[in-house]
């Protein structure tokens, strides 16, 4: 039996969950390289006010708009021990 030839005017369609979660995250990833799509950044924490951050998730004390950042690395790029 020859293989199957998918004319490019055809779209695939996803066919099952895992197929649907990749189209998601390409289209994501797509979005976010050519700037149209751009995360809300929320409240930033040091790593030093990790408890503090974990507070802010169970109270929203700051609002619930935007993600919460836990930043690792100092302004120069190096770890924060």
């Amino acid at each position: 039996m020859p293989p199957r030839v998918i004319s490019k005017k055809r779209k695939e369609h996803p066919r099952n969950l895992t197929h649907t979660r990749t189209y998601v995250y390409l289209g994501i990833n797509k979005g976010l390289a050519e700037g149209a799509l751009t995360p809300y950044k929320g409240i930033e924490f040091a790593l030093a006010d990790a408890p503090a951050s974990h507070l802010e998730v169970i109270q929203h004390s700051q609002g619930t708009k935007g993600k919460i950042i836990l930043k690792i690395r100092d302004g120069e790029g190096k770890m924060e021990l």
